[in-house]
């Protein structure tokens, strides 16, 4: 007979700290335009109805399939309705049912894998499985060393040959950056010169997975980081910067210590003003080559210029959502649909010649002389293949296959799982802005850190049962044994 002791969990209060922190909040709220006032209650409703269904499930995670998205897509949907620039034109209803049915879409695939899962039993702590497990830090160290210089290689080939120089310090940054090479030697080129973001994710899932940070065995994988962000912001980019904090983050939360909900609201509302200060301060270079002031351009199209890095996080996400609606009206009303090509892009852009991408054509179809690709958020490309079918079936999968690999890495947490899922997850962050499912990066990406994973991991037989106990210094897996949302 069984006699343990079954403890009461102790009931959740409200921290004094989360009060202190939410009474300026909700202070400086009265201060901000009303589309920030919009986004910030939006958010705080989608954030408190997570935090109720995480609450009942005894265990809270952000990064969770069920709360990451929908929190940030209802966000996103809220800030770019709101109508503040001439640059935008109310939705017409089109745009609402995209919009709405690619939130219950994802629900819809989040259910399809619950369901698929129900199938498959639980680990068996009595079979040893053979699985990839922690990684060797001599052998990472000589793979890194060896990836490193062949792709700063690569890149000053390509800024001595290509782009004319360091993008970041280039007059003509805004334009510069979006070099975009044509044939396949020049593609797996630029594919390696731009692989800092990548190695950055490695390193800092390598680092966060060790027991103490900072010691003298983990200083050449710090510089290493230092370097592959330095030479990621050579491009001038934000994603460069952006991205690699963002799995950064994740990875952090799973395997060091898990982020409370007060550290990843502060995280977010930092990145999305280092979202709109980059933007704010490109906008400034570009339009001072045309003896224009940015500050003037944003109150003549309807910003109150009192808040400019606002102002530009507003038209970052409003304009996406803008491009989406003219491509609404454009497929197939006035061009017929591509049936696969943009879906798809990251094969069909590898058949021979010049093939469009759903940017160019956009801009060709237009005639908008824009000198870069006009993103549309994730919906862009699905829309312009098949319509509304396509966004509903695309973003299933999408949605199936992130619950998989988050039912995967909770049930064998092994450092490589988790780096997969800390890569998705900054996917899954982008989808309010582009569709980077579609391109050729992603699968280049999957494909190092495969042949990466292989060649530095122990392989080692290590039961299920002990997976728990890889992060064992605090992470989300120790904290909630059991899976959530």
């Amino acid at each position: 007979m069984n006699t343990a002791t079954h403890k009461t969990p102790a009931r959740r209060t409200l921290s004094p700290a989360i009060l202190i922190a939410v009474l300026p909040l909700c202070v400086l709220v009265v201060f901000l335009p009303f589309w920030a006032q919009i986004a910030v209650l939006t958010l705080a409703l989608c954030g408190f109805v997570s935090w109720i269904f995480g609450v009942r499930l005894n265990c809270v995670d952000i990064f969770s399939p069920y709360i990451l998205f929908p929190i940030l897509w209802s966000a996103c949907v809220a800030v770019g309705s709101i109508v503040i620039s001439i640059e935008q034109v109310p939705w017409n209803s089109m745009v609402w049912y995209c919009c709405i049915g690619a939130l219950a879409a994802y629900m819809a695939g989040l259910l399809m894998a619950d369901w698929y899962l129900m199938g498959f039993s639980p680990p068996d702590s009595r079979r040893a499985v053979v699985r990839l497990g922690d990684w060797d830090g001599r052998k990472l160290l000589l793979v890194m060393l060896v990836w490193q210089v062949v792709a700063i290689a690569c890149m000053v080939y390509e800024f001595r040959n290509w782009v004319g120089g360091i993008p970041l310090l280039n007059r003509g940054w805004e334009q510069v950056r979006l070099y975009n090479p044509e044939g396949y030697l020049s593609r797996l080129i630029h594919l390696f010169g731009y692989s800092f973001m990548l190695q950055s994710i490695v390193l800092q899932v390598y680092l966060y997975s060790r027991r103490r940070l900072f010691t003298m065995s983990n200083l050449p994988f710090w510089f290493m980081n230092i370097l592959a962000l330095g030479c990621a912001v050579l491009w001038g980019s934000r994603h460069t910067l952006f991205i690699p904090v963002a799995a950064g983050v994740v990875a952090f939360h799973y395997l060091y210590r898990r982020l409370r909900i007060t550290h990843l609201i502060v995280l977010g509302i930092v990145g999305a003003l280092f979202i709109g200060a980059v933007g704010y301060i490109r906008k400034i270079s570009y339009f001072e080559q045309r003896d224009l002031e940015y500050d003037e351009i944003l109150y003549e199209i309807g910003y109150s210029g009192r808040f400019p890095v606002l102002d530009q996080i507003h038209n970052t996400i409003g304009i996406n959502f803008e491009i989406f609606r003219q491509i609404t009206e454009t497929f197939p009303r006035f061009y017929p649909y591509q049936y696969g090509r943009q879906t798809f892009f990251a094969f069909y852009g590898l058949l021979p010649g010049k093939q469009e991408t759903l940017g160019e054509l956009q801009n060709r179809i237009w005639n908008t002389a824009f000198y870069g690709n006009l993103t549309s958020t994730y919906m862009g490309a699905p829309y312009s293949d098949f319509g509304l079918p396509g966004i509903l079936v695309f973003t299933v999968i999408i949605a199936f296959l992130i619950r998989l690999l988050y039912y995967r890495f909770r049930h064998y947490p092994t450092v490589f799982n988790i780096m997969l899922f800390s890569y998705m997850c900054y996917h899954v962050i982008l989808m309010p802005y582009d569709n980077t499912f579609t391109k050729l990066n992603i699968f280049f990406d999957l494909a190092i850190l495969w042949f990466v994973n292989m060649l530095i991991a122990d392989r080692a037989s290590f039961r299920p049962s002990q997976a728990d106990a890889i992060p064992a210094h605090g992470g989300t897996v120790t904290s909630c044994p059991k899976e959530s949302l």
